[in-house]
């Protein structure tokens, strides 16, 4: 069993989902290349949204089958190991498509472990 409360992981993976859309709100793939505080920015809360779900139990990703849990949890060795070859083409499309996907699959998981938690 795992040490962390999967709850609290699912949480923070939605914050900095949540983090990511905002800081990329009303920008365009460009900004990529004309900000240099923003891919950074955007790459370390794609980690933080991977490194959760490196600690998402097998019981609890079962319950949301179509979420790409590897992939998800892949972002960590992208963004981390592979750091110098991720373009900001990837991290654009990790933002602005695959993590928002993502989020409305956390807040259903989100609220339905709420859910039980409230019955017990």
């Amino acid at each position: 069993m795992s040490r962390h409360d999967p709850l609290v992981t699912l949480k923070q993976m939605r914050d900095a989902a949540e983090t990511a859309g905002h800081m990329a709100a009303g920008r365009t793939r460009n900004d990529l290349d004309c900000d240099p505080v923003l891919e950074p920015a955007l790459q370390f809360q794609m980690m933080r949204v991977g490194s959760g779900a490196l600690r998402i139990p097998r019981d609890v990703m079962d319950r949301s089958p179509d979420t790409p849990w590897d992939r998800i949890a892949g972002m960590v060795e992208m963004v981390v190991t592979n750091h110098d070859t991720i373009t900001a083409d990837q991290v654009w499309q990790a933002t602005t498509v695959d993590i928002p996907a993502l989020l409305a699959e956390l807040e259903a998981l989100i609220a339905e472990i709420e859910a039980e938690r409230d019955q017990t």
